[in-house]
């Protein structure tokens, strides 16, 4: 099962993962795992516990894992108008935004968000 999903799995971390496995069950000394994956020490314990607690679904991150969302779809929408309104003048939207809630936020954020709007229209696989 591990060659499997070593093979053909769509992820890269659990290929990795699955990789690192099978390379400790070949008696790998963990020095040499470190210089392969280029991960610390640290990392390929919680490798080897996630495998030996959790078996396949330990090669998996869990869901909620990465940075939430700072924007809901409300406030997503609330931005976009506000860009077009300003003439696409991100200065003055980030003002808006920070006077509205409180949020704190970079021009590349609100460049993704409005990024992000526009690839949703088109096929509905955004997230920013």
């Amino acid at each position: 099962m591990l060659w499997r999903i070593y093979r053909h799995s769509r992820k890269y971390q659990v290929r990795q993962r699955a990789h690192c496995i099978i390379l400790m069950e070949e008696e790998y000394h963990i020095e040499q795992l470190i210089k392969i994956f280029a991960v610390s020490r640290k990392t390929i314990y919680n490798w080897k516990n996630n495998w030996q607690n959790r078996g396949l679904v330990g090669l998996y991150n869990k869901p909620g894992t990465g940075r939430k969302e700072i924007f809901n779809f409300e406030q997503k929408q609330q931005i976009k108008q506000w860009a077009k309104h300003q003439n696409k003048n991100l200065n003055q939207v980030i003002e808006k935004v920070t006077k509205a809630w409180g949020i704190k936020a970079s021009k590349d954020t609100i460049k993704r968000v409005l990024k992000c709007l526009g690839k949703t229209e088109k096929n509905n696989s955004c997230r920013a």
